[in-house]
C-alpha cells in the first residue's frame, strides 16, 4: 500500500512546532480519512506532497500544501480528489466539462484524470516551500504562471527535461 508523509495535519494546534515537523508515515486511507474530517469541519490541513507529478510547482519529499474546502472552484485550481476509491491525487483543474472535472498534474504532458464533483477533497490554497515560505496558490502572480504553463503543454516535454537535468 502507498504511504504518504504527513507535515502536520493541524489537529493539534499546541503542538510545538518542532514536533510537528518530526515525518511520521500514516497510510492514504487513514491520512486522507482524517483530512476529510478536518476539511469538513471548515478547517485547513497541511501535509507534504510525494511524487513528481506536479514538477515543476510542487516538488515531492520537500513542499507541503495547506488545503482547505473546495470553494469556488475554477480552472488552474489544484485540488485534492478521489479517482478511484483509495487512490488519491492532487492536480491542477484544466477543464470542466458539465458535471465531470478534467485534472492533468504540470509534471505530466498527456496524461489526464476525470472525477465528478463528488469526489473532490479539498482545494490547496497555499504551497509551504522547504525553507518555510509560503506562497499563496490563488494570488494574481500564481495564476499567471499556471495559465503560461498550460499554454506551455506542446513543449512541456522538453522544458522538464531541461529541468531535470539542470536540478536533479
Amino acid at each position: 500500500k502507498k504511504l504518504l508523509r504527513i507535515f502536520s495535519l493541524h489537529l493539534w494546534p499546541e503542538v510545538s512546532q518542532h514536533e510537528r515537523m518530526n515525518k511520521k508515515i500514516i497510510p492514504n486511507e487513514i491520512l486522507f480519512s482524517e483530512i476529510r474530517k478536518i476539511i469538513a469541519s471548515g478547517k485547513e490541513a497541511v501535509f507534504r506532497v510525494k511524487g513528481r507529478s506536479m514538477l515543476p510547482f510542487l516538488k515531492g519529499d520537500c513542499d507541503c500544501v495547506r488545503l482547505g474546502p473546495p470553494a469556488n472552484i475554477q480552472v488552474g485550481d489544484i485540488l485534492l480528489f478521489e479517482s478511484t476509491p483509495g487512490h488519491f491525487i492532487l492536480h491542477r483543474l484544466v477543464a470542466i466539462e458539465g458535471e465531470i472535472f478534467v485534472f492533468m498534474g504540470d509534471g505530466n504532458c498527456y496524461g489526464r484524470e476525470k472525477c465528478q464533483r463528488s469526489h473532490i477533497i479539498g482545494k490547496v490554497n497555499a504551497v509551504i516551500r522547504e525553507n518555510g515560505k509560503e506562497v499563496d496558490c490563488n494570488s494574481v502572480s500564481e495564476r499567471r504562471k499556471a495559465r503560461i504553463w498550460r499554454w506551455l503543454l506542446p513543449v512541456r516535454r522538453y522544458l522538464l527535461a531541461i529541468r531535470r537535468r539542470l536540478y536533479e
